[in-house]
């Protein structure tokens, strides 16, 4: 749920013309201080922005339908950067569904 808080933030922040790389690390900094879990924290955001044009909260809702698609391709390019940044890629992950929590230290 971390990360439609995030996603929320973001679309205030866009609101009110704030959104940029360092907000958008702000947010995500705001709920992780572990670099693993706020790869997929930006990872979760694609999934809110795929689908806000069906979001009716009330800063969805004040959004024309350019803003919209404004919003979703800057957050969209700020994934990407912010990725790009941490130093992920494919190989980092073969799986979106969260850190892997095999514990292989247990005897």
């Amino acid at each position: 749920m971390a990360s439609w808080e995030i996603f929320r933030i973001l679309i205030r922040a866009y609101k009110d013309s704030e959104l940029n790389p360092e907000s958008f690390s702000d947010a995500i900094d705001e709920f992780s201080s572990d670099d693993t879990e706020k790869i997929y924290l930006a990872l979760g955001l694609s999934k809110y922005i795929e689908n806000l044009e069906f979001y009716n909260f009330s800063d969805v809702k004040a959004l024309s339908d350019s803003d919209r698609d404004y919003v979703s391709a800057l957050i969209i390019q700020l994934i990407q950067e912010y990725l790009a940044e941490h130093n992920y890629s494919a190989e980092w992950s073969n799986s979106l569904d969260g850190p892997n929590d095999d514990d292989d230290d247990i005897v």
